[in-house]
């Protein structure tokens, strides 16, 4: 398996280079090491709002709002829940399941 700062250092040099697709590919690998890695999560969400994917982003950010819930950091969760707000300002229920 490989090391973790490898595979964060690759994604993040290939999200610098505009290089989307192999950045997902970075962090989704990190996310199969440590599937509750909130910045690889957060990541997604941004890159695939950014690509125009609104589901795989609601649901990355969907997974970070519940874990900050579950860690009790309530201002991060709803800054998260903001950006799921801000992808369908139409469907405020989306942020609330």
């Amino acid at each position: 398996m490989q090391d973790k700062r490898i595979i964060l250092k690759r994604a993040q040099m290939y999200f610098q280079q505009g290089r989307l697709d192999k950045a997902i590919v970075e962090y989704e690998n990190l996310l199969h090491i440590d599937p509750k890695d909130i910045n690889a999560l957060s990541v997604l969400g941004d890159i695939y709002s950014r690509r125009g994917n609104k589901e795989k982003s609601y649901q990355k950010y969907k997974e970070v709002a519940k874990i900050y819930e579950s860690k009790n950091m309530l201002p991060r969760a709803i800054a998260t829940y903001k950006k799921i707000i801000k992808l369908d300002p139409n469907n405020v229920s989306a942020a609330l399941d």
